[in-house]
């Protein structure tokens, strides 16, 4: 009579390795995820930190620098309002004495509007007169919000007119208030933070090893723990499938036959394949059979 197949529910080799696949695969895509999680939380957390200390000193720049060199083409009317003009002939006096204010700083490019989004004074020539309808960051300003947000530019003329490649930048919005205290216009500072890039790119790099080290070594220590307990439980199957389903007994002197093909008694055969040790003692039947005195 043949051994009897491992019932189903037992724990055998191929279901350990399989276990300790699964594992391992679901332990490498969690340090994955949560990787890359991290990482964008990090990048989310040093660009705000980015764009607001760029914001803090594009209004301290505009405010203190720019706002006073607009004041005499600041305008009040016969009802009592202001406006802004700024005319042709005076851009290049104008350029002047922005360059000179503004040469200090990390401002790559300066715009003033008017209230009808119209590009009244810029660094760039080429863009003064134009209308920009579409811009919220620009409505945000006109309605004496203060707006900026983070921006990467493949080339730009700076101030001083030279060609700049691959910046990162913050362009601020900033709004242009008269005497009164009312809004006349904006002012767009480009401030450039492309040094902010490498200073990032160390810090990420950094802090993702070292997350990434205390991951593998958590991960690492479970995967091991786990192994170790597979096969208590892989080995504790084994025995428990040696005394499982029908085993080959003699109907007379009760051996068992083993594996081998062998006949052997049956406190062998259990004793050595389970951790079972036997004692001989007689039941009270067999007491009162042999030793009737």
């Amino acid at each position: 009579m043949d051994q009897p197949p491992l019932p189903e529910h037992l724990f055998s080799d191929r279901q350990h390795v399989r276990l300790l696949k699964l594992f391992t695969l679901a332990a490498a895509a969690s340090i994955l995820l949560i990787l890359v999680l991290t990482g964008s939380g990090i990048f989310q957390i040093f660009r705000g930190y980015v764009v607001k200390d760029a914001e803090k000193d594009a209004i301290h720049i505009g405010n203190g620098l720019l706002l006073p060199l607009l004041q005499p083409f600041i305008e009040k009317g016969g009802d009592g309002s202001y406006s802004l003009a700024i005319s042709e002939g005076h851009q290049e006096e104008l350029d002047e004495k922005v360059l000179g204010r503004l040469a200090p700083f990390e401002v790559l490019k300066v715009k003033i509007y008017d209230p009808g989004h119209t590009i009244l004074y810029s660094n760039d020539r080429q863009i003064i007169g134009h209308i920009d309808k579409k811009n919220k960051q620009l409505e945000a300003a006109l309605g004496g919000e203060v707006v900026s947000r983070l921006e990467r530019k493949t080339e730009l003329w700076d101030l001083d007119q030279e060609h700049q490649y691959d910046l990162d930048m913050v362009e601020s919005y900033l709004p242009l208030l008269a005497p009164n205290g009312s809004v006349i216009g904006s002012m767009e500072l480009y401030m450039d933070v492309s040094l902010y890039r490498s200073e990032f790119v160390g810090i990420l790099v950094s802090s993702l090893l070292i997350l990434g080290a205390v991951l593998l070594l958590v991960f690492g220590t479970l995967l091991l723990f786990m192994h170790r307990a597979s096969r208590i439980i892989y080995s504790k199957s084994e025995e428990i499938k040696v005394l499982s389903g029908l085993l080959p007994i003699c109907s007379s002197c009760k051996k068992i036959r083993n594996d081998a093909q062998e006949w052997e008694l049956l406190e062998s055969y259990i004793t050595e394949h389970s951790e079972s040790v036997f004692t001989h003692s007689m039941c009270p039947e067999c007491l009162k059979k042999y030793w009737p005195e």
